[in-house]
């Protein structure tokens, strides 16, 4: 696993022109959020991945294209939401398929990026139990099926195919402290009816916890 910028863990990154992200800015700060401004051409790199979210207000086709030409596997990247114009119902579904991790107006962008705050961690009270080397092989192989689970999402919405995956990712969760996630998992071995998006964010958000451990953040 890459080194993390750690001084930038926490942040929100603004992938939009100047004026844009002035007015965002002002937006995230009443909720605490401490807000970054990546301008538009610039090449996205593991520097911007560090940040706890990206944002990225561009038209639809340009940002696809900037999440085109994001390096890595998304999975061990920053979630990124794309912002849309508010000309309708949004189908997060459908933008989740697409590669991205949520997606937003700008009218709903602070309640959506609130969804996204990072989560508390246990690891490290963990490690005070069972020893780190001991964490760190639960943790680190939790990691990388979380990271085959968000493939797995992205690639189908077969519930019962998920279902097997579930029941394994549901135990190792909840003795990790990943709680949400386990619950999310938990929902989908038992076939109860939750909602995908509602899976993906929890997986990507312990997925992110465990990389700022790792990183010492």
């Amino acid at each position: 696993m890459s080194e993390l910028d750690k001084s930038h863990i926490g942040d929100i990154g603004i992938i939009a022109d100047r004026e844009t992200a002035a007015a965002l800015t002002e937006l995230l700060a009443r909720d605490g959020w401490r807000v970054t401004h990546i301008p538009v051409d610039t090449t996205p790199t593991s520097s911007a991945d560090a940040h706890a979210l990206l944002l990225v207000v561009l038209p639809p086709d340009a940002a696809d294209a900037w999440l085109a030409r994001r390096q890595g596997n998304a999975a061990q990247a920053a979630p990124a939401i794309v912002v849309l114009p508010p000309d309708g119902a949004i189908d997060t579904w459908t933008w989740i398929r697409r590669g991205w991790d949520d997606a937003a107006t700008r009218d709903d962008l602070a309640a959506v990026a609130a969804r996204w705050r990072p989560p508390a961690c246990s690891l490290a009270r963990l490690e005070g139990v069972f020893g780190v080397a001991e964490v760190a092989q639960l943790s680190l192989g939790l990691r990388e099926r979380l990271v085959a689970a968000v493939a797995m999402l992205r690639a189908s919405d077969d519930r019962a195919a998920l279902a097997e995956t579930a029941h394994r990712l549901a135990g190792i969760c909840g003795i990790l402290g990943f709680d949400d996630a386990g619950r999310c998992w938990r929902a989908l071995a038992e076939t109860r009816d939750l909602p995908l998006p509602d899976v993906h964010r929890a997986t990507r958000l312990a997925i992110a916890a465990i990389d700022r451990h790792y990183a010492g953040g």
